[in-house]
C-alpha cells in the first residue's frame, strides 16, 4: 500500500468517525417538526472540532444566513457543544424539517486524494469546512473581519451542495470551483451568491425535501 493511499484511507476513517459521533439515528426529515414557521427553514448543525473563535463563527454564519437568503432558504443555527451530551437532543436531530450538519474540521487530516482544499460535502446531510485552509485574502484585505466573510462564503458553498444534490461547479458565483482573489473581493462585497438558476434549484429542491420520502443528495466534492 502506497504512503498516498494509506492517507486517504485514514482520512476516510477519521471522516467516518465525525459521522458516528454526531449523526446517530435521528428522525427522518418528513417526521421532524418544524417549529420555525417557515417552510424554507433549514437547522444547520455547527460542530466547532477547532474551536474556532465563537465570534468568528457568528460573523460566517450572518454572511451565510445573507447568502441562503437570498436564495430563499432559512438557515437556523445551532452552535453544539462537543462532546455531544447525552440528552442533546437538538444536537442530534435539529428542529426543522431539514437539517445539515457542519463541522468546523481542521486541514491537517485533510487527504489530497480524497479532499479538495477548503471543504467538503458527504450525503446526505454532512458538510465540513477546513477552517485553516481558506482561500487567501487578497493583498490589503487582511482584517479579521474580512476572513470572517470568506470563512462564510466557504460554509455557504458545501452547504450549496447539499442543497443542490450535484457534484458539479458553475462557471461563476458562490459554487465556482475555484475562487481567484476577484471572486475573493466580491465575498467580501457580499456578492459572491448563488446564480440565478441555481437559486431556482434550491427552491425546488426545498420543496422536495419537505415531501414524506426526501431528496436523495449525490455526493459532493467541492473545490
Amino acid at each position: 500500500m502506497t504512503r498516498s493511499l494509506g492517507a486517504a484511507l485514514r482520512h476516510c476513517g477519521i471522516i467516518l468517525l465525525v459521522l458516528s459521533a454526531i449523526l446517530g439515528m435521528g428522525l427522518s426529515k418528513a417526521q421532524a417538526k418544524d417549529k420555525s414557521g417557515s417552510e424554507d427553514a433549514v437547522t444547520i448543525l455547527v460542530y466547532n472540532y477547532v474551536q474556532a473563535p465563537a465570534k468568528r463563527l457568528i460573523e460566517a454564519e450572518r454572511q451565510a444566513t445573507a447568502i441562503l437568503g437570498r436564495a430563499g432558504v432559512h438557515p437556523f443555527w445551532l452552535d453544539c457543544p462537543l462532546p455531544l451530551p447525552e440528552d442533546g437532543r437538538v444536537c442530534r436531530r435539529g428542529f426543522t424539517a431539514v437539517t445539515f450538519r457542519l463541522a468546523v474540521l481542521s486541514a491537517v487530516n485533510r487527504s489530497p486524494l480524497v479532499d479538495p482544499l477548503f471543504g467538503v460535502a458527504l450525503p446526505p446531510d454532512f458538510a465540513g469546512v477546513y477552517y485553516d485552509s481558506l482561500p487567501p485574502l487578497p493583498a490589503g484585505d487582511q482584517s479579521q473581519f474580512d476572513a470572517d466573510l470568506v470563512l462564510g462564503c466557504v460554509m455557504t458553498h458545501e452547504i450549496g451542495h447539499l442543497l443542490l444534490g450535484k457534484r458539479e461547479h458553475s462557471i461563476a458565483g458562490i459554487m465556482r470551483h475555484r475562487w481567484g482573489p476577484e471572486d475573493i473581493r466580491m465575498a467580501l462585497r457580499g456578492e459572491l451568491v448563488f446564480l440565478p438558476e441555481e437559486a431556482k434549484l434550491i427552491r425546488s429542491a426545498m420543496r422536495v425535501y419537505r415531501e414524506p420520502r426526501g431528496v436523495k443528495i449525490a455526493a459532493s466534492r467541492p473545490k
